[in-house]
């Protein structure tokens, strides 16, 4: 697995720990975890959501309790996309998403166009957390693709309840975004070509205490704790 393209999932699998990003994505020894309950949801709300607007597939079953955030985000104006694929090259100029010159690279839920200005929505599906910088990525690859517009209001949209959590970005902040990743992606390659994946225990190693989160899947990581993990260093 290079290094290039990157992506968001790819550089936040690596802040959050290189050893597990190592273990699951480049080494592949473990499995993701694709199957679990509430990923498999997540991907199902994701794909609702996305027949509703490129489709028109009614909001209905398990679906119905969404059908007013649908309504809500249908009735936005501009040019709507669902699952938008868009990537850049090094040099920062627009390319097909599997293009081989593709550098960086996203997806986007609902990119909404109206004029000079963009909507960047992400649905999330789990708990609300803060400090993910997936949109400010997208909203930079999307000045890129899109030269007509100048500014880019983000949200993520938490399915669960609660307001959805904002940001404005306009032309002026696309060098900070970009020099922010460049500093990520430093660490990243130095990883890549020295083959070197430090653990980086948190809170992630073991499982959480509400069930829905039974821990990392690297069992052997020193750091484990989950108890089938415990149970092997036992043995």
């Amino acid at each position: 697995m290079a290094l290039y393209p990157w992506s968001w999932s790819k550089v936040n699998g690596y802040l959050t720990c290189p050893k597990q990003h190592y273990e699951i994505n480049i080494a592949k020894r473990w499995p993701k975890d694709e199957d679990s309950e509430y990923l498999l949801w997540g991907n199902e709300v994701h794909k609702a959501l996305e027949d509703n607007l490129m489709l028109g597939t009614p909001m209905e079953g398990r679906f119905a309790q969404f059908k007013d955030l649908a309504d809500e985000l249908n009735a936005m104006p501009g040019d709507h996309y669902g699952e938008q694929k868009l990537a850049v090259d090094i040099e920062l100029n627009p390319v097909e998403y599997d293009s081989e010159f593709a550098w960086s690279r996203c997806i986007i839920d609902r990119l909404i166009i109206l004029g000079h200005h963009a909507d960047t929505l992400d649905y999330k599906t789990g708990k609300r957390k803060s400090g993910s910088r997936q949109l400010a990525l997208c909203t930079a690859i999307t000045f890129a693709n899109f030269p007509e517009v100048d500014v880019s209001d983000t949200a993520y949209i938490w399915t669960q309840g609660g307001k959805p959590t904002r940001e404005r970005f306009t032309r002026a902040d696309i060098p900070t975004i970009w020099d922010g990743f460049r500093a990520n992606l430093k660490d990243m390659e130095w990883s890549y070509s020295n083959n070197a994946w430090p653990a980086k225990p948190s809170g992630l190693c073991g499982p959480n205490r509400e069930g829905t989160y039974a821990g990392c899947i690297v069992l052997d990581c020193p750091h484990n704790r989950r108890p089938d993990a415990i149970r092997r260093k036992r043995c």
